[in-house]
């Protein structure tokens, strides 16, 4: 039997549900854009394995060609490793090398995802090693559009791909990525219906109460 994690549907919300709560203007103030601005999302611990690196290589062409796009990097951090501190470096290099920085922020680790999440055009996850992403599962249950490697436990969230909410695309392929949210952000009624559908699959397969009954 496989028990898949499950997530707390009350919490995470599409927009308008999860409203504007005093996260939300916490993080928009913070990163200084209105909530006209399109945001993609990349979270996770600031690791190599998370695959940042590859995610600012595909958006940051697409930053230098729309002054109105913008990427923030929510997550921090942990290891004194000297690769890891070289990694998250190279993160700041990318978008430095490409002219963007002044448009990738770096708000840190947060307590107020369920109500940032909705405000993202959409997420970008390039995980090298992931076996069941709950940032994944958190971002549909907030009917945000995903673009995410098919690596490990992701296509069991995603098995139909779009019609479940999500793009995937090859580890470090960034042009495939870069593709990838090109096709959501040029495409308004498919990221709505991306959006809708990432909510109806977390519904239907990775409720917590679901999770708790399998068990």
């Amino acid at each position: 039997h496989v028990l898949h994690n499950g997530i707390d549907l009350t919490k995470f919300l599409p927009s308008p549900l999860a409203g504007e709560g005093p996260g939300v203007r916490g993080l928009r103030a913070e990163v200084q854009l209105p909530l006209s601005a399109q945001l993609i999302g990349i979270i996770g611990q600031i690791i190599l394995r998370k695959g940042q690196d590859a995610a600012l290589a595909a958006v940051a062409p697409l930053l230098q060609s729309d002054p109105a796009l913008h990427a923030v990097i929510l997550g921090e951090r942990h290891s004194e490793k000297l690769e890891t501190v070289e990694y998250e470096r190279k993160l700041h290099a990318i978008a430095a090398g490409a002219g963007v920085a002044a448009r990738v922020y770096y708000p840190g680790t947060r307590d107020d995802v369920p109500q940032s999440l909705p405000q993202f055009t959409l997420l970008l996850h390039m995980a090298r090693q992931e076996p069941l992403g709950r940032v994944l599962l958190e971002a549909a249950a907030c009917g945000v559009p995903v673009v995410a490697t098919d690596v490990g436990g992701t296509h069991e969230i995603f098995p139909r791909a779009v019609d479940d909410g999500a793009l995937l695309v090859p580890v470090d392929d960034a042009a495939a990525a870069r593709t990838a949210v090109q096709t959501i952000l040029a495409d308004d009624a498919l990221a709505r219906r991306m959006g809708l559908a990432g909510r109806k699959r977390i519904e239907s397969a990775f409720s917590v109460e679901q999770s708790a009954a399998g068990l």
